[in-house]
């Protein structure tokens, strides 16, 4: 079984990608929303793009008490 990672980056950074969904389309929803965000300022006059995708992995065993 696999589920499926939402991978958020700025610039060519990965930020974080440890949310994750059953569905692709739910993935895919946050990421279409994260990529419409306009770019993100930093210091010396640059700017850096937000980047997001989904990618899929294997499904993590949830710990049963």
């Amino acid at each position: 079984m696999i589920e499926f990672a939402l991978v958020y980056m700025i610039g060519t950074i990965i930020i974080n990608q440890d949310q994750t969904f059953p569905n692709v389309n739910d993935c895919l929803y946050f990421a279409r929303r994260l990529n419409e965000q306009p770019e993100i300022p930093y210091p010396e006059a640059k700017f850096r793009k937000i980047t997001a995708y989904c990618k899929p992995v294997p499904k993590r065993l949830q710990n049963r008490r």
